[in-house]
């Protein structure tokens, strides 16, 4: 017999039928590319089940062929095969490394590195190396949590492409750019990508990101160990925790002023890669202010939790 759930709040009575699963809903979501482990976290309950197979399925570049209901395999790192993203597919722009002897230097001394930008496009683009510096008590910097299985990580050297970098470098200029929309929301406009240089406020923030501030060579796996050692400190002293997911990137701006979108961002936080990694939850945890990056803008995490006006007896309660 279903369950059912009576509530009196705001006046009225709501009922709650429990109804149980799909099969033939799972089957489409499993052909539609979502893992079997994003699935199981949902079926339990009929309404959730149907509306996570309404959403466009996440990011189609990862084979969750392997996966299980309990694990996801595709968020698992292989180094053997392990690709690096460009910020499209026909990219085919020059890495940008820090400056490994300051990072060790620093790492060596018992500091934090912190990687800043170029404050120009440089001439030589090739050849750059981007300045490292140490982490002052007070300063300002943004510390990037993130799922290496989104393309952003580097299992070979400390580098990522150049515009990967300019990428992350137009973000964090945002996050210190005020703009405020009608609902007094500030909020960061994401404008399809151009090439530097484009409007950053006037102070250059730095940031920490361990695929070029945590070592990777094996000869350098005592700096490796000391660097991450530290890894928990460097996010709880982070003027801003930035977090970014491909399963995110769908979610449109509009969640501000649309239920509908909210919800969609709930369920697409829940059922994402980010929010699945002990590693990754536990950064975004220790943020005194974290900001996600959703498709077209990047917005305060107290923003989006705020936004989440639903009922207490809706789907994502009940999640």
């Amino acid at each position: 017999m279903p369950g059912i759930k009576l509530s009196t709040e705001e006046g009225y009575i709501n009922h709650y039928y429990d109804w149980g699963t799909s099969e033939r809903t799972e089957r489409y979501m499993l052909h539609a590319g979502w893992c079997p482990s994003a699935i199981a976290k949902v079926r339990k309950e009929l309404d959730c089940l149907l509306y996570a197979a309404s959403l466009r399925s996440p990011s189609t570049e990862k084979d969750h062929s392997r996966c299980t209901k309990r694990s996801c395999v595709a968020n698992q790192i292989n180094k053997e095969i392990y690709q690096i993203r460009h910020v499209s597919n026909n990219c085919q722009c020059v890495s940008w490394k820090p400056d490994e002897e300051r990072i060790l230097e620093i790492i060596k001394d018992g500091g934090v590195p912190l990687v800043c930008f170029p404050v120009d496009w440089p001439a030589d683009s090739e050849s750059l190396v981007l300045e490292v510096i140490r982490y002052q008590p007070g300063q300002q910097y943004v510390a990037i949590s993130h799922v290496w299985a989104d393309g952003l990580g580097n299992p070979y050297e400390n580098a990522l492409p150049a515009f990967q970098i300019w990428n992350l470098w137009r973000t964090i200029c945002s996050m210190y750019t005020t703009v405020f929309d009608n609902f007094g929301i500030k909020y960061m406009w994401v404008k399809p990508f151009l090439r530097p240089p484009f409007l950053c406020p006037d102070k250059v923030v730095p940031f920490w990101i361990d695929t070029l501030c945590v070592p990777v060579i094996p000869s350098l796996q005592n700096y490796r160990r000391e660097a991450i050692r530290r890894m928990r400190q460097t996010y709880i002293q982070a003027d801003k925790v930035l977090m970014l997911d491909d399963d995110l990137s769908h979610v449109s701006r509009a969640l501000r002023m649309s239920k509908e979108a909210r919800l969609e961002f709930s369920f697409r936080m829940y059922l994402s890669g980010w929010y699945s990694r002990l590693w990754t939850l536990q950064e975004g945890k220790l943020a005194r202010d974290a900001w996600f990056r959703i498709k077209d803008a990047t917005l305060p995490a107290k923003v989006l939790y705020s936004n989440l006006a639903l009922d207490k007896n809706g789907s994502m309660h009940r999640i």
